[in-house]
């Protein structure tokens, strides 16, 4: 995954330089389409007790999560259209329809009695605010780099990799560390440090160069690293052996619909809150990366209070 998010914005930038933008969603259905064979061959990952497909509750999840989705990106042009409205309000209707499923089932999707554990809850919180305030914040720097700070498509990638690329490398080195300490207590201090990344991405204006945006993505970069491979291993650490593909699902259930929401916040943000023009759009990203950087303090504070008491 870290390798995904480092290689992504330079492929992406490359690719949409030479062949146009849609061509990196038509390479990731191709990938996709060529994973799906592969898939019926991997035997480890079969569970040794069968249990029964909650095909009611996947698809009231599902329909949830494109309720949800969608509105949050209608929402990006007008919260009171009908078009962000109706998907927002099909979507919350839904969600407490799962709910609803899953307390009735002998063998639900996702245990919600697994909520009394606060690991289990530290996992979905910090995989939520992840999306929400580093996600959000990074889907749109490029956006940033090129309308704001002037640089090219293939450069701002290149600049986003300072992000990308610490990620991953801590991400990596993050494994050996989590041999030693308990992954519940690096993810605090990841989001402290991903906070203090994101706030001194702020203070920009018109002819700041590329160059003041280095040291934050950098230090954001490396508390990334630790938040994403320390959420990882709490999933699975906070269920049974046997529950692993649902700690590793709801984890990247709550990430992905955390950064729906945060792109959506960060645009409406950065592009309502400034006015026209590159001043503008610079004026509004401080105010975004204030924003998100409490945002990932409050994470901090919530996995915190959401660790167990020492015995």
């Amino acid at each position: 995954m870290g390798a995904g998010i480092a290689i992504g914005p330079l492929a992406g930038g490359a690719l949409a330089a030479s062949i146009g933008w849609r061509s990196s969603y038509w390479l990731e259905a191709i990938a996709a389409a060529a994973l799906i064979p592969a898939a019926a061959g991997i035997e480890e990952s079969r569970a040794g007790t069968r249990r029964s497909l909650d095909l009611s509750a996947a698809a009231a999840l599902a329909v949830a999560m494109a309720g949800l989705t969608a509105g949050l990106i209608e929402g990006r042009q007008s919260w009171s259209s009908a078009r962000a409205i109706v998907p927002l309000a099909a979507g919350a209707v839904f969600l407490a329809v799962f709910v609803a499923i899953e307390l009735r089932k002998r063998e639900p999707m996702l245990e919600l009695g697994r909520f009394s554990n606060p690991l289990f809850r530290a996992s979905l919180t910090g995989a939520l605010f992840t999306g929400l305030a580093v996600i959000g914040l990074m889907s749109f720097t490029p956006l940033l780099l090129e309308r704001g700070l002037h640089v090219t498509v293939i450069a701002s990638a290149a600049v986003l990799a300072a992000w990308s690329g610490t990620s991953m490398a801590v991400a990596l080195a993050t494994r050996r560390l989590l041999g030693r300490v308990s992954a519940a207590s690096v993810v605090v201090p990841g989001f402290a440090i991903s906070a203090a990344g994101e706030f001194a991405l702020g203070g920009l204006g018109v002819g700041t160069s590329w160059t003041r945006v280095l040291p934050g993505l950098v230090i954001l970069g490396i508390g990334s690293g630790l938040v994403n491979a320390s959420l990882g291993r709490l999933a699975l650490e906070s269920v049974p052996r046997e529950r692993a593909g649902m700690g590793s699902g709801a984890n990247n259930t709550a990430r992905y619909l955390g950064g729906a929401a945060g792109v959506a916040l960060v645009v409406a943000l950065a592009t309502g809150s400034g006015g026209a023009g590159a001043s503008g759009l610079l004026a509004g990203w401080n105010t975004a990366v204030v924003v998100c950087g409490a945002l990932c303090v409050v994470a901090a504070v919530i996995t915190a209070a959401c660790r167990p008491a020492r015995p």
